[in-house]
């Protein structure tokens, strides 16, 4: 009897831990909910695949060209990534504080696409620093449709 009271006492912590494990992770869901619009989890995610991959390219390209890999430069993207979070909640929050509820005029996408495009810019100067040539072509592209000759 003493064995089935200690095997059901077990199966109550454990359900116990569970439900607690649950909880955290539902408080956790709730904040990130104030701060980020969560049906935008998708292209948040995206971003941060192009920071990591930002972060590979520019390994790489380190690697290629014989330079030395620093870990300051390494937690560089650590940062990267707190603070472009910082950026797409305070945009969210300035949306939910003016009242706008329309996803293409918000600051928030504004944000989220300046900042990814930044990032593919980073990888393709990366890989155009390395000497790949298809790089440096959209690269090229790029300058001549966004920068204004008169502006110069």
């Amino acid at each position: 009897m003493n064995d089935y009271i200690n095997h059901i006492s077990c199966i109550l912590c454990s359900f116990k831990n569970y439900i607690d494990i649950k909880l955290a992770f539902s408080y956790i869901v709730i904040f990130l909910g104030f701060l980020f619009n969560l049906d935008t989890w998708q292209i948040l995610v995206s971003l941060m695949v192009l920071v990591f991959f930002d972060f590979i390219s520019a390994l790489f390209v380190a690697k290629i060209l014989g330079e030395q890999i620093e870990s300051r430069k390494s937690i560089k993207s650590a940062f990267k990534i707190m603070i472009y979070g910082i950026i797409i909640s305070s945009s969210h929050l300035v949306d939910k504080c003016i009242g706008i509820v329309d996803w293409v005029m918000s600051l928030e996408y504004v944000s989220i696409s300046f900042l990814a495009m930044t990032e593919f810019i980073s990888i393709l100067e990366s890989f155009a620093k390395a000497g790949y040539v298809a790089p440096k072509k959209i690269l090229n592209s790029f300058r001549k449709k966004i920068i204004c000759k008169d502006c110069i």
